[in-house]
């Protein structure tokens, strides 16, 4: 009797091109699609996931985009309630800087407040203080 024996004399080698990745902070509507499709394609056949379960994810989710829109629109309101007063935020060093606030905006998902013409992240901010009143001239009446 004879036996018969496999050998496989290629090897298979992946690199990792950590240069190309793209650094994600959250995850979005299509990264959560991507899992839920990928659940639903590997799920066993004789176990299937309840339909319950999947809506109660979906709910959870559509709650959790609410509530990050709501978190942004309130960081904007208060950013906006700033402007023409004296700030101390810090910049990207650790460094305090001091000014007046001129602008707020929304931008890519983050809230800034512009300092003297430069923009800083709304988070940045660590002291609120009422604008000084501009230095009125005197004037004498006759």
């Amino acid at each position: 009797m004879s036996s018969v024996a496999a050998s496989s004399s290629t090897s298979n080698t992946y690199t990792d091109n950590t240069s190309a990745r793209v650094v994600q902070k959250s995850l979005g509507e299509s990264d959560f699609l991507k899992l839920l499709t990928t659940q639903m394609s590997n799920q066993d056949p004789m176990n299937p996931i309840s339909d319950t379960s999947q809506i109660a994810q979906l709910a959870q989710f559509s709650s959790l985009q609410s509530m990050n829109s709501l978190l942004k629109n309130s960081q904007l309101e208060g950013a906006s309630n700033m402007i023409g007063k004296n700030v101390t935020a810090s910049d990207s060093n650790g460094k305090s800087v001091n000014g007046t606030v001129d602008a707020a905006q929304l931008s890519s998902g983050t809230v800034y407040v512009t300092i003297n013409g430069t923009q800083y992240a709304y988070s940045s901010i660590t002291q609120v203080k009422a604008a000084t009143p501009a230095a009125t001239p005197a004037t004498t009446t006759p």
